[in-house]
């Protein structure tokens, strides 16, 4: 499925990152544990990469190919590492976002495909995307 205005999410999502990124590797296996980058103190792991990738393929409605994965790959990890920088400035100027706020957020991307929250977080799910990701990206 592919998500309409997906790139169009308000400028409060820089400040959401704060509340999502501490909790998004919940990787199971020792392989998607490997460091992809490290951010100052911040590590990306591969898992990071790898679910961000999912989420580039499920939002454009790209079908997966290694061809896909391989050209996602290397934005997806530059993506990450401009987000961790911004989440760090944001925690420097002691920037927050609340819970609310990044309900809203969800909601409207959510809105903006004709989908409640609960059933984009279901979507993303089936497409093997932790919704974590999306409310890092955010």
């Amino acid at each position: 499925m592919k998500l309409t205005n997906f790139r169009q999410l308000p400028s409060l999502a820089l400040a959401a990152c704060i509340v999502a990124v501490a909790g998004v590797s919940p990787a199971t296996s020792q392989d998607t544990q490997r460091i992809a980058a490290t951010v100052n103190d911040a590590v990306i792991s591969t898992y990071d990469v790898e679910q961000r990738v999912n989420l580039f393929i499920f939002s454009t409605g790209l079908e997966r190919s290694p061809q896909t994965i391989a050209r996602f790959r290397q934005q997806a990890l530059r993506q990450l590492i401009d987000e961790v920088l911004q989440v760090q400035e944001s925690q420097r100027w002691e920037l927050t976002v609340s819970p609310q706020e990044l309900e809203e957020t969800v909601s409207d991307v959510a809105g903006r495909n004709n989908l409640e929250a609960e059933q984009l977080f279901e979507l993303l799910r089936e497409s093997n995307v932790n919704p974590q990701t999306l409310l890092a990206q955010i």
